[in-house]
């Protein structure tokens, strides 16, 4: 399984140790004398992370670290406890961050003013705090339409509330965001009708490999997508990996499918789908890596 994860890494792992420096400096509040690090995904399908520094807690609790990301990605701060943070390259990140509930493994975060006024502007966190508080309290409130599937009208709602409260927001990576977001809750309230989610937020769209929120709405969009096509097709994909062994004959079959018409999608479904199965006993582990091997050469 080692070898499959880090095959998975080199296919499509994200070029950290390239981009900008961005500086987090801050403090802990009831901790000292320790160490943090920051973390990032390295892709949004195996979830494998990377240090991207580490730093010592002074006697004050205050550290610094400065690191380098290629493009807006989510990080993570861990020491005693953890959270979350969205880093975007060149910029400097002033945080406190404190523990308010002991059985909690997460620290409350709190940005201080920093010392560059263009970055206190730009910080997207507390726009994704709030848009968050949001959609969670839309949830919440609607959770018996979701549960009688009657959801669609209300949800389509809320996206045209939240495509107008954030539209002034310059911030891509806040955009994208956003707009992955509501595309979860339009699968949710789908139905099995997918095709206009499909034709409104994957087709013809670019695939950002990097970016949380797509990869989670790409994620649950082709969870276990092998097991959803025809029962003739099926038979075909384990043939295709047992005994072919060739990555032409796999993409020859998905190619007629609706959903995987985009040459780019299709083979990121082809990598997550064969990752998934590596353990299945219907497929073979030794097809799944020459599969993979192939895709790696191309």
């Amino acid at each position: 399984m080692i070898r499959l994860c880090n095959l998975m890494l080199i296919l499509i792992m994200c070029p950290f140790f390239v981009g900008a420096q961005t500086i987090i400096k801050g403090k802990i509040n009831g901790l000292n004398l320790g160490t943090i690090r920051v973390v990032a995904y390295q892709d949004f399908i195996t979830y494998k992370t990377i240090d991207l520094c580490e730093s010592t807690i002074d006697s004050l609790g205050n550290f610094e670290l400065v690191f380098k990301v290629p493009t807006a990605t989510f990080c993570v701060l861990e020491s005693s406890k953890q959270a979350g943070i969205y880093i975007e390259p060149e910029k400097t990140y002033s945080v406190v961050l404190s523990t308010t509930d002991s059985l909690s493994d997460e620290f409350d975060l709190e940005y201080i003013h920093p010392e560059n006024e263009e970055d206190s502007k730009s910080n997207i966190n507390p726009l994704i705090s709030k848009f968050n508080q949001d959609y969670d309290e839309f949830v919440e409130r609607n959770i018996n339409l979701f549960v009688k599937k009657t959801a669609k009208h209300a949800v389509d709602s809320f996206c045209d509330l939240s495509n107008k409260k954030y539209s002034k927001v310059v911030s891509p990576y806040f955009q994208n965001y956003t707009r992955y977001s509501l595309a979860n809750l339009k699968f949710a309230a789908s139905y099995g009708d997918k095709k206009q989610v499909y034709n409104n937020y994957l087709q013809n769209c670019p695939v950002l490999y990097f970016h949380d929120l797509y990869m989670d709405f790409f994620n649950q969009f082709y969870k276990e997508y092998f097991k959803t096509l025809p029962l003739l097709e099926q038979d075909q994909i384990i043939s295709a990996i047992k005994v072919e062994m060739r990555y032409a004959s796999l993409d020859a079959i998905l190619s007629r499918d609706y959903y995987l018409q985009n040459d780019t999608i299709r083979e990121l479904v082809i990598i997550k789908s064969l990752m998934s199965n590596y353990r299945n006993p219907n497929y073979s582990k030794k097809g799944v890596l020459m599969i993979l091997n192939e895709i790696k050469e191309k």
